[in-house]
């Protein structure tokens, strides 16, 4: 009868259990970490955009030509983007000059 309250009592016993919790949840807390940072930097990376965008019209629709118009928008969106530090692999600006 004693060995069975002995055994009970070792099953019962919560050494040791705070650190198991942690194990399994330190992962889990390190991907919502992670994951909020990348959304983060994508809320940023798309502010910076959103941003260079609207200098590069504004140069634009103060240009005489079309030709002149292009060009000072590229240069304002790249001036833009450098300044916000955000590096792209590629920069494309296409101004419609229809209207």
């Amino acid at each position: 009868m004693r060995a069975i309250r002995t055994l009970i009592a070792k099953l019962r016993d919560e050494r040791g259990s705070a650190g198991l919790e942690i194990a399994i949840l330190a992962p889990a807390l390190a991907a919502v970490l992670v994951l909020l940072a990348a959304s983060g930097r994508l809320a940023l990376a798309g502010n910076a955009v959103e941003s260079a965008a609207s200098a590069a019209a504004r140069e634009a629709s103060l240009a005489r030509t079309t030709a002149q118009a292009q060009e000072a928008a590229e240069d304002m969106a790249r001036i833009s983007m450098e300044q916000s530090g955000v590096n792209c692999t590629t920069l494309s600006v296409n101004i419609d000059a229809s209207a």
